[in-house]
C-alpha cells in the first residue's frame, strides 16, 4: 500500500496530468486549499 504513494496518478485520472505521482497530487491539493483559504482570510476582514 505504501509504495502506491509514488504511482503515477496520470492512468487513474484518465490521461489528466502530466504523470505526477500521487504524493505530488496530494501535496499540490493541500497547497491548492491552504492558498484559497487565505484568500478567504483576507477577503473576510472588509
Amino acid at each position: 500500500m505504501d509504495e502506491d504513494w509514488n504511482d503515477s496518478a496520470k492512468e487513474e485520472l484518465g490521461g489528466v496530468g502530466a504523470g505526477v505521482t500521487f504524493m505530488e497530487l496530494l501535496n499540490g491539493l493541500v497547497q491548492h486549499h491552504a492558498y484559497h483559504s487565505g484568500q478567504i482570510a483576507l477577503l473576510s476582514k472588509f
